[in-house]
């Protein structure tokens, strides 16, 4: 999922009815089409949403001129970082 700019993205990220879904569709025709619910800010601090609090995340360069980059504290919501 891409978007060209930041309000595109928190745009997506707030949701229709506050729940950000995303439609896969297969490259495989044989199997079905799936539904994801990515977040659901109808259910904050419980429900089907999953918190997560991770320290010194490492993340590589993409670039062989960058430097890796370390994060003091990241917060996932769903795997997502948030």
């Amino acid at each position: 999922i891409t978007k060209p700019n930041f309000y595109q993205a928190a745009k997506f990220m707030v949701g229709a009815n506050r729940q950000v879904k995303f439609h896969l569709k297969r490259e495989d025709s044989t199997l079905p089409d799936a539904d994801l619910t990515i977040l659901d800010n109808t259910n904050i601090a419980g429900g089907t949403s999953v918190y997560e609090v991770v320290h010194q995340i490492q993340l590589a360069r993409k670039f062989e001129l960058d430097q890796d980059r370390r994060s003091d504290v990241t917060l996932l919501i769903n795997g997502l970082p948030m």
